[in-house]
């Protein structure tokens, strides 16, 4: 990750990434778009680890035939196994889309956008755990039916695909049609990802 981030910069990180959410096209402006800022954005991963594993946990005591549930995978291959392959999975997950991107970006015509894109859709992370960890607290908690827990689940899923279009097209700056099947992308390879780290710890 090169040098240690600073709080500043961390916590400016942050702040762009929840305006974003709040749909401030401004907050761009505040990002470092060089390659070392884009760089340092990946301290994230860091950031948001132990919401990540919070949310494990709340799986693990939600009864759930999911088949990525967290409860569900160690019930299969057991807790160490389990935590092995989803790290280095969180690992692939965090690098697969920006290398990916790296070329679309070029690709489309938007490389000169590519470092400040990969800083917002870095950052954007710390919003979309909250959102994954507030679904997951409601699931744990049992107060809603599965229908609703369904709806819910869709409305979250909704709001994280807006979120990122709206990044794609303040930070990529491409338009609305070309931003939805970037999401669309990015989102399949999501899903791949997780299929296949289930798959490896089954």
């Amino acid at each position: 990750m090169g040098r240690p981030i600073t709080l500043d910069e961390l916590t400016t990180g942050v702040f762009v990434a929840w305006r974003l959410f709040l749909g401030d096209a401004q907050a761009v402006a505040l990002l470092d778009d060089s390659r070392a800022g884009a760089r340092k954005s990946f301290w994230c991963a860091a950031l948001i680890l132990p919401p990540t594993v919070a949310i494990w946990a709340l799986q693990h005591a939600t009864a759930s035939a999911a088949p990525g549930n967290f409860g569900v995978l160690v019930e299969k291959a057991g807790l160490a196994r389990t935590l092995t392959v989803l790290a280095v999975f969180y690992v692939i997950g965090w690098t697969a889309w920006p290398v990916l991107m790296h070329w679309l970006a070029g690709f489309l015509g938007a490389g000169r956008h590519y470092f400040r894109y990969l800083a917002a859709y870095n950052w954007s992370a710390t919003v979309v755990v909250i959102l994954t960890l507030l679904y997951a607290v409601i699931d744990c908690s049992g107060v809603a039916p599965k229908r609703a827990m369904s709806l819910i689940s869709l409305a979250v899923l909704t709001v994280m695909w807006i979120y990122h279009w709206f990044i794609l097209r303040r930070a990529l700056d491409v338009n609305g049609g070309l931003a939805a099947v970037l999401v669309a992308a990015q989102f399949s390879l999501s899903v791949l990802i997780e299929v296949v780290s289930t798959a490896t710890v089954a």
